[in-house]
């Protein structure tokens, strides 16, 4: 399946408000103090406290780290490439953050006259009631949105140029879709076999203390890899299916025994992982053979 038919472009694009704000008069003084020229250092200060953000603040990196899971890398900065068997899942999550990532900075906004009076007395000298803009201005820079574009045809050119120059750009461009495609898909094998690795390396070094995450991102990512699968490799999927099942029946609290029965677990469990390491890695090398 082309990848123009297989996926879309997504771009993330989350503004907010820092609450930090250059002090001229402070960075003047600095200079002055320590005789060095005017504009060697610049002090900025923290108008708000990062605690009045935190809601906000969560939701981005929920949002952020979202995305990122669920999307595979493109070859422009600032797009991302959402394979059409995740769309509908991406949409309603990515929503949902948007609606919740709204609600937390409505809720700021709303606190925000009662912030700025609480942080007067904190900031002593360095309080500028110029520093400040209204509410109303504060809210328009807390924005989240996600915009999606086709991936461009390499015969979609509606310029007016040479023949010669026309075939030049097209070639190129089915190149660059064609190296984008493997691109994602390595990357794609490359979060899989990684969070394989790990697991094979910290359950081999008796003893090593390991989080529940360890086997949890192992079955993250092998949950994503049949809705992330843009070259809809079957072989992939299935190998998938399997590394999620095995994940979900693994014991965590018996792999962390210190006993000769859960140190025999631990060494079986991490010799299961390193086989389908294996297996992972004699996938990919067989479809990138040519």
């Amino acid at each position: 399946m082309a990848l123009q038919h297989s996926g879309l472009l997504v771009g993330l694009k989350i503004t907010q408000w820092t609450a930090r704000k250059l002090d001229r008069s402070t960075s003047f003084e600095v200079c002055d103090t320590k005789s060095a020229d005017q504009g060697s250092a610049s002090v900025h200060k923290r108008i708000i406290p990062a605690k009045y953000l935190k809601n906000v603040n969560q939701v981005v990196d929920k949002a952020r780290a979202y995305h990122y899971a669920n999307t595979l890398p493109w070859t422009h900065k600032g797009v991302d490439l959402l394979p059409s068997r995740n769309y509908m899942r991406y949409t309603q999550t990515m929503g949902e953050l948007e609606d919740e990532f709204n609600a937390a900075a409505d809720e700021f906004v709303t606190a925000y006259p009662t912030i700025i009076a609480q942080v007067e007395n904190n900031l002593n000298g360095l309080y500028n009631a110029a520093d400040y803009p209204t509410a109303e201005a504060i809210r328009k820079r807390f924005t989240m949105e996600f915009e999606m574009t086709p991936v461009p045809e390499s015969g979609d050119f509606r310029v007016d140029i040479g023949k010669k120059e026309l075939n030049r750009l097209k070639d190129k461009l089915a190149d660059q879709l064609v190296a984008a495609e493997a691109a994602a898909q390595q990357d794609l094998y490359s979060r899989l076999y990684t969070a394989l690795a790990k697991a094979v390396m910290t359950l081999k070094t008796p003893g090593k203390i390991f989080r529940n995450t360890l086997i949890f991102n192992i079955e993250t990512i092998a949950e994503q890899v049949p809705r992330l699968n843009v070259a809809g490799d079957e072989a992939l999927d299935d190998l998938a299916d399997q590394i999620l099942h095995y994940s979900k029946d693994t014991d965590i609290e018996l792999l962390r025994g210190s006993k000769e029965k859960n140190n025999k677990y631990r060494e079986t469990t991490a010799g299961g992982f390193e086989d389908y390491l294996n297996k992972v890695e004699a996938h990919y090398e067989s479809t990138n053979a040519s």
